[in-house]
C-alpha cells in the first residue's frame, strides 16, 4: 500500500509540473506573438513615415508630374495649330540667313538634312571666332513636325530660373519669342529664338562679357525674311 501511495504522490507531482510547463509555454508563445505583432506594426508605421518624410523633405519628387502638365498644356496651345508637315528646305536656302558678325572670322557653313518616318529636319550652321570668343549660329527647319518643337515648349511664355549657376528666362528679340540662358561661371550665352512657327534659330557664345553680345547677333539677322521663307 505504501508503494501505491508513493506512486500516486509522484504522479500528482509530474502532472502538476506538466501543467505548469504547458502554461509557461503558452504564456511565452503569447508574449512572443505580441512582440512580433508590435514589431510588424512598428515596421509598417516606419515605412509610412519614411515615405511621407521623403515626399515632404524632397520637393523635387513632385516636380516631374508638374512639369509634364506644363509641357502638355504648352504643347497643346503652341503646336496644335501647326500647318501640315512639309518637306524640309534645302540647307543652302537656310544658310542665306546666317549672320555676318563684325570683328569675327567666319568658318565654312555646315549643312545637314535628315528625313525619317518621324523626323524631318534640315539645318545650316556656322562658327565665328574672335580670339577666345566663339559664336555658333544654327538655323533649323523642323518642317512643322510637332514633336521637334516640344522640347522648347516649357520655356515659352512666362519662364524664369535664376540661381548661382545660370539664369534662364523667356524673352523677346526683334519682337520674336526667345529663351535665353546665361551660364554665370562659364561666361556662356545660349539663346533659342522662334521666328514664326516653322524655324528655330539657336546661338551659343563662349567667353562673352554678358548675354547682350549674343542678343545683338540675333537682332542683326534678317529674322522676318526667315519667317516668310517657304
Amino acid at each position: 500500500m505504501a508503494s501505491s501511495s508513493s506512486w500516486c504522490y509522484f504522479s500528482d507531482i509530474i502532472i502538476n509540473m506538466s501543467k505548469r510547463l504547458v502554461f509557461f509555454f503558452l504564456l511565452s508563445f503569447g508574449v512572443m506573438s505580441c512582440r512580433d505583432g508590435n514589431r510588424q506594426v512598428e515596421q509598417t508605421d516606419s515605412t509610412t513615415v519614411t515615405t511621407r518624410e521623403v515626399e515632404n523633405d524632397d520637393p523635387e519628387m513632385n516636380r516631374p508630374d508638374t512639369t509634364i502638365t506644363i509641357q502638355d498644356t504648352a504643347s497643346k496651345s503652341s503646336t496644335s495649330d501647326l500647318p501640315p508637315i512639309a518637306a524640309p528646305l534645302d540647307p543652302d536656302r537656310l544658310a542665306q540667313y546666317l549672320p555676318d558678325i563684325s570683328g569675327y572670322t567666319a568658318e565654312d557653313v555646315q549643312k545637314e538634312t535628315r528625313i525619317r518616318s518621324n523626323i524631318k529636319v534640315s539645318k545650316a550652321w556656322r562658327v565665328y571666332r574672335n580670339g577666345d570668343k566663339k559664336i555658333t549660329v544654327t538655323v533649323n527647319d523642323f518642317a512643322y513636325v510637332p514633336s521637334q518643337y516640344m522640347p522648347y515648349e516649357q520655356y515659352r511664355g512666362e519662364y524664369l530660373q535664376d540661381d548661382n549657376i545660370e539664369r534662364t528666362e523667356s524673352t523677346r528679340i526683334s519682337g520674336y519669342e526667345a529663351v535665353q540662358t546665361w551660364l554665370k561661371k562659364e561666361n556662356r550665352a545660349e539663346i533659342t529664338l522662334f521666328p514664326g512657327k516653322r524655324y528655330v534659330v539657336q546661338l551659343t557664345a563662349d567667353a562673352m562679357n554678358d548675354i547682350s553680345e549674343g542678343r545683338r547677333v540675333l537682332d542683326n539677322m534678317n529674322l522676318s525674311g526667315l519667317e516668310s521663307l517657304q
